[in-house]
């Protein structure tokens, strides 16, 4: 959030304004700028305060956790139930302020259109794209995206969507890391 704020108020992509910062989840971090950006146009007294990420906070919370909840029920599980752990885990340890729950939100969206299963070459794609934001989010979860993607070409018939997925995740991604 520091780097968020500095990148809003002084054009500087720094923890400390002295040097540059060397990693960042960078989805989260242009996430926390624009709603640094947001906070700042409305009073700049407001954007110091822990107060002023627990909106963003909680609303990616909450969407990971509908979305979980759905993907549960249309499974046969008690929705509730699926919940309970990330949200403790989100809302009841040191998280805020940090990119956890957008990554949670975002392998939620992951999960539930892998479990939906992507039928076409196209859908392929959008869930390609979908698995590099979900890296753009937090960088670790390219362990995760790749187990998904690999068990995705794994399934007898899909292998070429989930192949396009691939190829549609790892552009952006490899675009990113060489840049």
């Amino acid at each position: 959030l520091v780097t968020a704020r500095n990148l809003v108020q002084h054009g500087e992509h720094s923890f400390s304004r002295v040097m540059p910062t060397n990693g960042m989840h960078p989805l989260w971090l242009y996430l926390a700028a624009l709603w640094a950006w947001g906070v700042d146009c409305l009073g700049g007294a407001w954007l110091a305060s822990e107060r002023t990420w627990l909106p963003l906070q909680h609303a990616l919370a909450l969407f990971g956790a509908w979305t979980t909840a759905r993907m549960a029920r249309r499974r046969g599980a008690p929705g509730c139930v699926a919940i309970a752990v990330p949200l403790a885990f989100l809302l009841g340890f040191p998280l805020l302020h940090t990119e956890a729950a957008l990554s949670y939100a975002l392998l939620a969206l992951v999960l539930s259109a892998w479990v939906a299963g992507p039928q076409s070459p196209r859908g392929g794609v959008a869930f390609g794209a979908l698995c590099a934001l979900a890296v753009f989010a937090r960088l670790d979860n390219a362990f995760v995206v790749a187990a998904i993607l690999l068990a995705g070409a794994l399934r007898p018939g899909n292998r070429r969507v989930f192949m396009a997925a691939a190829v549609a995740c790892a552009v952006p991604v490899g675009a990113w890391a060489v840049a």
